[in-house]
């Protein structure tokens, strides 16, 4: 049976031998092993790595594991014996006393700490998008920098994977199970020899950097150690093909990701996920709503890795048609539960911090002239009450930058009409809106007023450069904004993908393990995905089924988006279709 950390012994990765025994062996270090298994055999392309079985993430050590360990240490050259030890574990870069110790993960970290498992730390941080953060390469001291690093990791998890972390800059062992399973580079010093999955990593960025056109192997040979030297001599470092603190922070300037992906063959890609199959269909079994509209995923309240939760906003009545009062259900199984009501036809629904809930409400008016922002806080029994209701004309899409977390002014950034403009509303410490309203535009997408079906839908806030992303359905393209947050403009909307075959981009939504964007379809049940900086088409779904409109008088596409990450480290991808009144689900 499976089992999620939060039901496991938790024991350090790395502090014991794992082997067949009987019982089997249990706790998350045997979880993590299985993660980081998953994960070689996404990121490697040799042969022999081609090969390697997907293994169930159980957190029980048994026959499946032992046989995986055995293929894992035969495509590295090892001997094949099936038990994880000190060589083993090694493969992905742990060694115990790695820059003079203590182990990484032998005890929780915080302000003023320091040490070997402090350098790992902060060289993992460093491998990713926080090497800016951070601001140096490992010290070993666990100072204000370093804190400010770890929490925008834990932010990330919060905001991009929906798991449940603290988000307050201390290593604890919620959050050192999600860095394990995610930072693979920085346990250890990598040169010529240092085989593994952490150089795998390594060669992954190197690719998508231009330094390396080998093959993902995880053998640190003369190609990978010539890229390492390049890489070096272009950023002003002593070409010595050894990569330590000072390479990791300065991979992590140049190619801040959340994840490693290749860009040519990205992991949890749309294309690699099984066929989308409805998970719920409308109407509620109480026959009293349909139309599934807005949506957005919320952390589950188990500890992390946990399975999140879909809430989904419904526009129209039993009979079908567009209601003044729309509900917020909240699923369960194959069942929905209502939550709370919203007002005026729900179409937007974005979360906080403290799954604060900000609906988007377009109105019972055609016009758009009734639409209204509303504010909903969870009431702490699982369900969610109305604290403010704020009118505004044509409201449409809506995003949130967390701004607490990420050290930025909170705003919430909208789409209205009737024309196309994109606006940010400044936001006090508490969930609602500081009075009274001051909205403050920061772009217009079209120059004059167009009909509603054509206007953008969707909105997408990500940390990096503080992006937000816009589905601009009139000019059929999707456009980016930089510096969304900053505190002046301008601020110009370039285009990053335009034209066929995306008809009216949609509802949008971040993927950070491969760094793409996931547009929907406002014309029809279908799903791209897209590289936010080449533009590049990486994947396109459709969802099948009848393509008879139940609801005809609703939007013909996916007008709701969001992404999930469960208890085993896998994607799964959520989209409402109103016309069809279906709740889609597709993951692995």
């Amino acid at each position: 049976m499976a089992k999620t950390p939060s039901t496991l012994p938790a024991i350090p990765f790395g502090s014991r031998a794992l082997r067949l025994t009987w019982p089997y062996l249990g706790g998350t270090d045997v979880w993590i092993f299985q993660v980081l298994y998953n994960t070689a055999r996404n990121l490697l392309q040799s042969e022999t790595a081609l090969a390697l079985p997907r293994l169930s993430v159980t957190g029980w050590f048994d026959r499946k594991s032992a046989q995986a360990a055995r293929a894992l240490q035969a495509c590295f050259g090892l001997s094949p014996s099936g038990e994880v030890g000190r060589a083993t574990f090694r493969l992905f870069g742990h060694i115990p006393d790695a820059y003079g110790g203590p182990a990484f993960g032998s005890r929780p970290l915080k302000l003023g700490d320091t040490g070997g498992d402090v350098v790992v730390l902060q060289n993992r941080l460093n491998g990713l998008r926080y090497a800016a953060l951070l601001g140096h390469p490992a010290d070993g001291v666990f100072a204000t920098a370093t804190a400010a690093a770890l929490r925008a990791f834990q932010a990330d998890c919060r905001v991009f994977r929906r798991q449940p972390v603290p988000v307050d800059g201390t290593l604890d062992p919620k959050t050192l199970l999600l860095l394990e399973a995610v930072a693979l580079l920085g346990g250890r010093n990598l040169y010529a020899g240092a085989d593994g999955v952490d150089t795998a990593a390594l060669q992954t960025v190197l690719a998508n950097l231009g330094f390396y056109r080998g093959r993902i192997d995880g053998r640190f040979g003369s190609m990978t150690r010539q890229a390492v030297m390049a890489l070096q001599a272009r950023v002003g470092q002593r070409p010595d093909g050894v990569v330590g603190p000072a390479t990791y922070h300065r991979l992590g300037l140049i190619s801040p990701t959340m994840a490693y992906s290749l860009d040519t063959a990205p992991r949890q890609s749309l294309g690699a996920l099984r066929s989308p199959r409805p998970a719920l269909l409308f109407p509620t079994p109480a026959g009293e709503h349909q139309g599934p509209a807005g949506l957005t995923v919320v952390p589950a309240t188990a500890p992390p890795p946990a399975t999140p939760t879909p809430l989904v906003t419904t526009l129209a009545d039993a009979s079908g048609t567009v209601t003044a009062e729309g509900t917020l259900h909240r699923l369960s199984g194959r069942t929905t539960e209502i939550v709370a009501r919203s007002r005026r036809a729900p179409i937007g629904l974005t979360v906080g911090e403290g799954e604060t809930l900000w609906v988007v409400s377009w109105g019972d008016d055609p016009t758009g002239s009734a639409a209204c922002l509303e504010v909903l806080e969870p009431t702490g029994d699982g369900d969610w009450i109305g604290t403010g209701d704020f009118p505004w004309p044509g409201l449409l899409g809506a995003a949130y930058n967390f701004g607490p977390w990420y050290g930025l002014p909170p705003y919430l950034f909208y789409l209205a009409g009737p024309g196309l403009a994109l606006y940010r509303l400044p936001l006090s410490d508490g969930p609602s809106p500081p009075m009274p309203l001051r909205p403050e535009p920061l772009v217009a997408l079209a120059p004059s007023v167009i009909p509603p079906q054509l206007q953008p839908l969707g909105l997408c806030w990500v940390p990096q450069d503080d992006t937000l992303y816009a589905g601009d359905g009139h000019g059929h393209r999707v456009v980016q904004v930089v510096g969304a947050s900053s505190p002046k403009g301008p601020w110009k909307p370039v285009p990053i993908f335009a034209g066929k075959p995306l008809a009216h981009p949609a509802a949008l939504a971040f993927n950070p393990d491969n760094g793409h964007l996931v547009v929907a379809d406002g014309n029809g049940p279908r799903l791209f995905e897209v590289h936010p900086h080449t533009g590049r088409l990486a994947s396109l779904r459709t969802l099948g089924g009848s393509v008879v409109p139940t609801l005809p008088t609703l939007p013909a596409g996916i007008l709701g988006l969001a992404l999930a990450w469960d208890a085993t480290g896998m994607m799964t991808v959520w989209a409402t279709e109103p016309a069809r009144n279906r709740l889609w689900r597709f993951g692995p």
